[in-house]
């Protein structure tokens, strides 16, 4: 078992001043080789007279913050400066991708941001759905997501050659697949969904793989990978606690010659704060960096988000 040391608890890490801005908490989705994270900061839904219907709900804002350095910036939404937005991914070169509307009232759609000063291109959804999300891309610039239905129908997808949508593979047996990230190699990690379970999937070689649960567990996602192979995300132990799983493929699969293998690796996280809880591992560079988001124990309900450098590596050793 690897012992995990946490380098730094960035809580609330992508608000600039509590006084000033009026959101409730932060999420970090992804970090690149240069230390810029993207992800969003978030307020509550409010239910103003207390009936339990939601009179004013969640708004989100889509920023990216360099962990090493410690600057912050938003990224525009595409509808003439209204409505949500929540950034997914960034490449090395400060391409990054997400999700935006036009308010509360507009479905969300897959945009693709030049840089975090332009207005993001729209990515549009499969011909007979009404919706998108981007969640990755890799330095080639091919995106990966998923298109989706009012019917809950959610199919994987890239955006490559001008940004046009291909539909992805299915596993047999699950109804609907999310594409959580994308590597130098376009292999993709992510997750099915079935009304039963919700698995880890790998897609590489022209296919697509279950990645399985730890002993006695369940319900894991593949939330990041990086170009050597090392996967990051989150599951349930046997005990039905969640928390950050990591797995590392075998160098065959960049050959394709043998079916994808990817190894569970065990953390223990004892060496963390006692106050901070981690729930999800959400992206992993080729530093060895490691972010995720966590839980204030303290409250019980504020998110942390989370960097651990060099991590991927201790893990391995």
């Amino acid at each position: 078992m690897a012992r995990a040391y946490l380098n730094e608890i960035f809580d609330r890490a992508f608000i600039v001043d509590e006084e000033v801005e009026p959101f409730d908490g932060t999420h970090a989705y992804s970090i690149n080789d240069l230390g810029t994270a993207v992800g969003y900061a978030f307020t509550n839904p409010i239910d103003e007279d207390g009936d339990g219907v939601i009179d004013i709900p969640s708004t989100y804002q889509a920023r990216m913050w360099n962990w090493y350095e410690g600057w912050l910036d938003d990224f525009p939404p595409w509808h003439e400066g209204n409505g949500d937005s929540r950034a997914r991914d960034i490449n090395n070169q400060g391409n990054a991708v997400g999700t935006s509307n036009g308010g509360p009232e507009v479905d969300w759609l897959g945009v693709f941001w030049w840089d975090g000063n332009t207005i993001p291109i729209v990515l549009e959804p499969l011909p007979r759905h009404t919706s998108s999300h981007a969640t990755a891309l890799n330095e080639r610039r091919i995106v990966t997501g998923y298109s989706y239905t009012p019917f809950l129908e959610y199919i994987p997808v890239t955006w490559e050659e001008g940004f046009k949508v291909t539909e992805l593979p299915l596993l047999p047996g699950y109804t609907s697949c999310f594409p959580q990230e994308i590597n130098a190699f376009g292999e993709i990690g992510g997750y099915w969904w079935s009304p039963s379970t919700i698995e880890a999937a790998l897609w590489a070689c022209d296919g697509v793989y279950g990645l399985g649960f730890s002993e006695g567990g369940s319900h894991t996602r593949a939330n990041g990978l990086n170009d050597w192979g090392f996967i990051v995300g989150d599951g349930y132990d046997a005990s039905g606690q969640r928390g950050p799983a990591f797995w590392m493929i075998t160098e065959a699969i960049q050959r394709c010659d043998e079916e994808p293998y990817a190894a569970w690796i065990e953390p223990d996280f004892s060496e963390w704060p006692d106050y901070h809880v981690p729930i999800s591992a959400t992206a992993v560079n080729n530093q060895a960096d490691i972010i995720g988001n966590g839980l204030n124990v303290n409250d019980g309900e504020s998110e942390i988000a989370w960097l651990a450098r060099n991590f991927a590596n201790r893990l391995l050793n």
